[in-house]
C-alpha cells in the first residue's frame, strides 16, 4: 500500500514541478492513510500523524516559506540594484559611443578628402603622360 502512496505521490508532484513553489496539501482518505502535505519547490513530503505532528510540519511549512519569501525579496533588491547600476551607467556609454563614432566619421571624412586628391592627381598625371605634344 505504501508502494502505491508513493507512487500515486510521485505521480501528483510531477505534475508540480520544483519551481513551481506549489504547496500541495493530499489527503488520502479512500487508502485510510494519514495526511501528507507536499511542498512543491523541494519535494518535501511529511506525513501528518496527529495534532503535534501535524503543527510541526505546518511549522516546517511556514519555515520554509518565509525563507523563500526572504530569498525572493533579496533577489529583487539585487535586481533593483542592477537596475539603478544600468540607468546611471547607459547614459555615459551611449555618450562615449557617440564620441568614439564622430571621431571615426572625422577620419573617415579625412581618408576620403586624401584618397580622393590622390586619385585626380594620379589621374592627372597620366593624362598628361599619355598626351600628345601638338606639332
Amino acid at each position: 500500500m505504501r508502494a502505491r502512496v508513493k507512487k500515486l505521490l510521485r505521480m501528483y508532484v510531477h505534475y508540480a514541478p520544483p519551481s513551481s513553489g506549489v504547496i500541495v496539501f493530499l489527503f488520502w482518505r479512500e487508502l485510510r492513510l494519514p495526511a501528507f502535505a507536499c511542498i512543491g519547490f523541494d519535494y518535501i513530503c511529511v506525513s501528518v500523524l496527529g495534532m503535534d505532528s501535524q503543527k510541526e510540519a505546518l511549522q516546517r511549512i511556514i519555515t520554509t516559506l518565509a525563507n523563500k519569501n526572504e530569498e525572493l525579496h533579496n533577489f529583487m533588491e539585487t535586481l533593483s540594484h542592477s537596475l539603478a547600476g544600468v540607468q546611471v551607467n547607459s547614459p555615459q556609454a551611449v555618450s562615449d559611443l557617440e564620441e568614439e563614432f564622430d571621431t571615426l566619421f572625422t577620419v573617415l571624412v579625412e581618408m576620403k578628402e586624401s584618397m580622393i586628391s590622390t586619385i585626380k592627381q594620379e589621374a592627372a598625371k597620366k593624362t598628361q603622360e599619355i598626351q600628345v605634344p601638338d606639332p
